[in-house]
């Protein structure tokens, strides 16, 4: 599967969802996805089309997440407005 070089608007506001509700920090562009530090363990892994959100303590195990929890970030990041406040490349 082809990754985009540089993380999409798409995703890097699924990833000021996780941040804006607590759910992770430290969001970082690493190898096609944004890595997310979970606020309990582990990482979230946001491809960088933002079609894809993954969950655990690595990349490799990571299992992949509901559409709906990903629509639900996507929202949540859409609320204070898109931007990269925060976000390291």
């Amino acid at each position: 599967m082809r990754r985009e070089t540089n993380p999409s608007a798409k995703a890097w506001t699924i990833a000021t969802g996780l941040v804006n509700t607590g759910r992770g920090s430290m969001p970082i562009a690493v190898r096609g996805y944004i890595c997310v530090r979970s606020a309990r363990a582990g990482y979230y892994w946001i491809s960088n089309t933002g079609d894809t959100l993954l969950y655990g303590l690595g990349i490799d195990s990571a299992v992949h997440l509901q559409p709906g929890f990903i629509d639900l970030m996507e929202r949540s990041g859409d609320q204070l407005g898109p931007g990269r406040v925060g976000m390291q490349v």
